[in-house]
Order: structure tokens, then C-alpha cells, then sequence
């Protein structure tokens, strides 16, 4: 006999089994333990009942007018010899074992359903606090994604075009639209001299080369 803990049901409760090998065949007896109060012991016997539904293998599932019986009353009889053998507790202990199994069976159910009623309950208020037939705008609908649109539009409009006015007419920041003059001790010499004279020394310069200005 061995007295088996199950994987947890389908709302998470503890379970629970007698399990008894068949040596004289293949048919081993098998019942969940339930609840508590389907668990009585008696000096010789322990006396499990399975509930309407439960599932017992193992024994015939008829009753005597042979239909379909609701429930099975089976009882379990433990070997064990008079005292001072080591077997002497073992029908007690196993006895105690299984209504222990039991108890906390039935009460690991009782949890799981009130916790998965509850569950059910906040759904249903979930669901009924949402009002049913309203029309919603395109405005509620989108408000959110226009609302972080405005946001980067105005980000745009306060941040400016990242252009400022430096000393001497020169416009920093942003992006660079023209070719910095490179400093005059880096040019040719003659190109220097060039950007060195007065404006109207460049001109003339300019129109001897051309031609149109005759030395004097």
C-alpha cells in the first residue's frame, strides 16, 4: 500500500491517493482522498469513501441492482501483528496518515474554489463598470497619440533653429552652410599681401590685371 501525493488539480489544490498493488492481477486499487469526513477508522478497518464522480480503480463500479453506483464504501484492512513486533503501529499510523491526507485535501479544495470565485467576482465587476453602447469620438480614440504629437511639435517650436549671432557678425550653431577663412599665416604669401590691403588697392590691382586701367 502507498499513499501517494498527486500533482496539484486544475485550481491549484493539494491531492491526494491510497494506492494498494494487486498481486494475483493488473487490476491495482486506486482512490483519491477527498475530505475528511470520508475517512473513518475503526480498530480493524480503514474505511474510505469515495464521492459521486471520484475515480476508484480497482473495484466493481456497480451496485447490487446492477446500475451505477453514486459512491463506493471501501475498507482497507493493514496488517500488522501484536506488540513487541515492528508492526505493531502500523495499522494505526497509516490509518492516521491517510485522515491527515484527507483533511488537507478537502481544505487545499475549499481555498482554491474561494479564490477562484473571487477571481470570478473582480472579473465581473471588471465587466460591468465598463458602460456598454457608448459612442466614442475619434478624438478619445486618438487623443493620446496627438497629445505626444503636440509634445514634439513644441519641443521643435521652443527649441529654435539652433543659429546664434557671434561678435563681428558671424553666425554660429547649427549647421554650416559656408568655408571658414583659414588664417592668413596659412595662405601663400601673395594672397596674404592680397587680403591685407586696403579695399581700394584690390580694386585697382584687380582692374590692372584686366586691362581696363592704364598705369600711371
Amino acid at each position: 500500500m502507498f499513499i501517494c501525493q498527486l500533482a496539484q488539480g486544475s485550481y491549484g489544490e493539494e491531492r491526494y491517493s491510497v494506492f494498494v498493488l494487486n498481486r494475483r492481477g493488473l487490476n491495482n486499487f486506486d482512490i483519491l482522498l477527498t475530505d475528511g469526513e470520508n475517512v473513518e477508522i475503526t480498530d480493524e478497518f480503514v474505511i474510505l469513501k469515495a464521492d459521486q464522480g471520484s475515480e476508484v480503480s480497482g473495484i466493481s463500479t456497480t451496485n447490487n441492482n446492477n446500475g451505477p453506483s453514486s459512491s463506493h464504501i471501501i475498507g482497507l484492512w493493514i496488517f500488522s501483528e501484536p506488540p513487541p513486533n515492528s508492526t505493531a503501529e502500523t495499522r494505526k499510523i497509516n490509518a492516521e496518515v491517510i485522515k491527515e491526507c484527507a483533511t488537507h485535501a478537502g481544505r487545499s479544495m475549499e481555498l482554491a474554489r474561494e479564490s477562484m470565485a473571487a477571481i470570478q467576482q473582480q472579473q465581473q465587476q471588471a465587466y460591468s463598470s465598463v458602460p456598454m453602447g457608448r459612442q466614442i469620438s475619434l478624438k478619445e480614440l486618438f487623443g493620446q497619440q496627438r497629445a505626444q504629437d503636440d509634445g514634439f511639435s513644441h519641443n521643435l517650436a521652443g527649441g529654435g533653429s539652433g543659429t546664434e549671432m557671434l561678435p563681428n557678425g558671424e553666425v554660429g550653431g547649427g549647421m554650416a552652410w559656408g568655408h571658414a577663412a583659414p588664417p592668413a599665416d596659412q595662405l601663400p604669401t601673395s594672397t596674404a599681401q592680397v587680403m591685407h590691403q586696403p579695399a581700394g588697392n584690390v580694386l585697382t590691382d584687380l582692374f590692372l590685371r584686366a586691362g581696363l586701367v592704364n598705369q600711371s
